[in-house]
């Protein structure tokens, strides 16, 4: 049977969103190797102090810290709302290339889609508060100063533990950046901020473009990667809808984006409607592909299994790919540690 115009989307939704996904890693390595440089500088601050015997000593030391995370974290919150900014422009015409092109190729439908701008895009993402478990609705700027707060957190913790218990600065330093280090808990807080800042950027981005073409664009499906790190709220929205045209009839509880939690990898997805409510003509052979249903939901590992082998060996690099033909793993198993993308990267792969 002849694919519809609304299941091509969710195919090369679903591989967008792996793509994405593998952006938000790269970016979060980016911006953790910008704060690793900060550690080094505030390291041999502490190295090179005397060791702390007075409040006075203790408070001068916990200024200094203080003002080299804050230089520090204007240089990467700066690098990181860039990127977020470009990301946004890009997510926004991505979405509107493809569901022409799917309108064209599908249907036979040649029509251009309404582009926001750039600048009405970011303004949305930057004003509609994210609603991830554990988030409290944070705007995305409050959201990534978490990055920096998480990381003065830990080390005047420890500082003040080190003080208290009259610790040598040399141990000091090494409490906070040694191989298990309480800096440590700070890294992976601030790869999640990224991660979840990306997917938010991504989601809003989506929906600013799909309402903006809400004569056509009927609503859009929840999907989450299905697999066996799924969280147990993205199995429930999975496959819920929520619609512009009428919202009695959706799915979701509201409007609600991803991310669902921190980490969050689910994406949304939109469907088309009828070529009837859209004033397409089109030939009575074709109008079938553009019947305005919204597609099952479909498992990640069952969509893999879907895609072309080029894909597939792009997607999983050559040696998981061969170990997966052969049976030796599950696709479950190989959605971790994907070799991350930076935005040139993940515009060639699409």
């Amino acid at each position: 049977m002849a694919k519809t115009v609304n299941e091509d989307i969710q195919d090369w939704s679903i591989r967008h969103q792996a793509w994405i996904n593998r952006y938000s890693a790269g970016e979060a390595n980016k911006i953790l190797e910008m704060t690793k440089e900060a550690d080094r500088l505030i390291s041999k601050e502490i190295r090179g102090t005397d060791n702390l015997t007075t409040k006075k000593e203790y408070r001068a030391l916990l200024k200094s810290v203080k003002v080299i995370e804050d230089q520090a974290a204007e240089k990467y919150l700066e690098e990181l709302n860039t990127d977020l900014q470009e990301f946004s422009e890009w997510e926004s015409s991505y979405q509107v290339r493809n569901i022409e092109r799917s309108l064209n190729e599908i249907a036979g439908v040649k029509t251009s889609l309404s582009l926001p701008s750039p600048e009405q895009v970011w303004l949305a993402v930057n004003s509609r508060p994210m609603t991830a478990e554990g988030v409290t609705r944070d705007l995305l700027q409050p959201f990534i100063k978490g990055i920096p707060a998480s990381r003065l957190q830990q080390m005047e913790t420890t500082i003040t533990t080190g003080f208290t218990l009259g610790w040598s600065n040399q141990k000091i330093s090494n409490e906070i950046f040694g191989e298990v280090g309480s800096i440590n808990a700070s890294r992976n807080a601030t790869k999640s901020i990224v991660r979840t800042s990306t997917n938010h950027t991504a989601s809003v981005s989506r929906e600013r473009t799909f309402k903006e073409n809400s004569d056509i664009v009927k609503g859009y499906e929840w999907n989450a990667t299905l697999d066996t790190r799924t969280s147990e709220i993205c199995a429930v929205l999975d496959g819920k809808v929520w619609r512009y045209d009428n919202p009695e009839r959706s799915t979701l509880d509201g409007p609600r984006l991803p991310p669902a939690h921190p980490n969050c990898r689910s994406t949304t997805i939109p469907f088309l409607v009828d070529w009837r409510e859209a004033g397409f003509d089109i030939p009575e052979g074709t109008r079938s592909s553009m019947n305005g249903y919204v597609p099952a939901s479909i498992k990640f590992p069952q969509w893999f299994e879907s895609q072309t082998a080029k894909f597939q060996r792009d997607w999983l690099g050559p040696t998981r790919y061969n170990a997966w033909k052969d049976g030796k793993i599950k696709i479950s198993d190989l959605v971790k540690n994907n070799k991350p993308l930076n935005l040139e990267e993940l515009k060639l792969k699409e």
